[in-house]
């Protein structure tokens, strides 16, 4: 099953990484968010979200929106 749209990780490294004890929730939370649609729209999305980050860049906007889907 793929995963659900969410940014490289080159473009997360400015965020404050999680506590341990959050880590089981997000993990938990992703697994949820991959079971509740199929891999075809989860690529779909994924898809989605990279053509919306091109569009930004060529916009001369920051690579990184200001909230992540994920």
């Amino acid at each position: 099953m793929s995963r659900p749209p969410a940014l490289p990780e080159a473009e997360l490294s400015g965020e404050a990484p999680l506590p341990a004890k959050l880590e089981p929730l997000v993990d938990a939370a992703r697994a949820y968010a991959r079971a509740a649609t199929s891999g075809d729209t989860n690529r779909a999305y994924a898809a989605d979200w990279r053509d919306y980050l091109r569009w930004r860049a060529r916009q001369g906007l920051e690579a990184r929106p200001l909230a992540d889907p994920e």
